[in-house]
């Protein structure tokens, strides 16, 4: 998404939560309890709270039955109270955008959710697998109720991915989930700044800082971003700052979960949003 000058003002007005950068961006344990379609955790610079799956539904020996993998779903509901739910299958590649092979046995993970009364999406399904020679991936007799949804993860040189969400539909069994990963550099220099805006506002005896910096990834590998916890190796602030906050702007791209940090996979034409605010004396 292309920022422009005359979103600015909204940009700057947004809210910035008082978090420290290592509770923002460090990937968590597990993945976040969404409110709307469920995405695994992504890394993003505002403070999600960790979701903890809810109690696995029984759905009999789900497996994925493509190379020499298979998953179970544990139950937590007697057998005689679940509901009876078709089954269904998912596959898929893991395909590699920046050249490399994907090898027989990379593991994948389908993760599937239901939303409960409140709105929000509980993960109910965990079935782990790998691919085959290939790199494709298959999970067979998953149980499919109507508005379950599906998406697949794996984890590709440090970097957390995951696919577009799919949703189950009435009188549909089989669904194709394929996931795109990328080699990881850490090489900061392929990063384009396609704009830098600063506005300072005074406020009594102090300066209010706030910075936007729109980024872009033109190569054909993920940035990854280690951080110590309280900065952005490539965004400097001076001696002096104070109370700095940070945070993705509205309509940045998100960012993804990486080893020690954070990840800028590249894309077509997307932009990362960043805002740091901060005082000065």
């Amino acid at each position: 998404m292309k920022f422009r000058l005359t979103a600015l003002a909204v940009l700057f007005s947004l809210a910035l939560t008082a978090c420290s950068l290592a509770e923002d961006i460090t990937p968590p344990p597990d993945y976040v309890t969404p409110t709307s379609v469920p995405t695994a955790q992504p890394a993003t610079l505002t403070l999600a709270p960790t979701m903890s799956a809810a109690p696995t539904r029984t759905q009999g020996p789900a497996t994925a039955t493509t190379g020499p993998f298979a998953g179970s779903v544990t139950p937590s509901v007697a057998a005689s109270e679940a509901p009876i739910a078709p089954l269904g299958a998912f596959s898929g590649t893991l395909g590699n955008a920046s050249g490399g092979v994907v090898s027989a046995g990379q593991p994948v993970t389908l993760l599937g959710f239901d939303q409960d009364q409140s709105g929000n999406f509980q993960q109910v399904v965990n079935i782990a697998g790998e691919t085959d020679a290939d790199g494709g991936y298959r999970f067979a007799d998953v149980e499919i109720p109507a508005g379950r949804v599906f998406l697949v993860v794996a984890d590709w040189e440090g970097v957390t991915y995951q696919s577009a969400p799919q949703m189950v539909q009435d009188g549909t069994s089989e669904y194709s989930i394929p996931l795109t990963v990328y080699d990881t550099t850490h090489d900061f220099g392929i990063l384009t700044f396609d704009q830098v805006h600063v506005i300072f506002t005074q406020s009594q005896d102090v300066v209010q800082v706030t910075e936007l910096f729109v980024i872009s990834n033109p190569g054909t590998q993920a940035v990854a971003v280690a951080t110590d916890g309280s900065s952005v190796p490539f965004i400097q602030l001076p001696e002096q700052a104070s109370g700095e906050q940070y945070q993705l702007a509205q309509g940045s791209a998100p960012l993804l979960n990486a080893t020690g940090g954070f990840a800028m996979p590249p894309g077509n034409g997307q932009q990362y949003g960043i805002i740091v605010a901060y005082t000065l004396p």
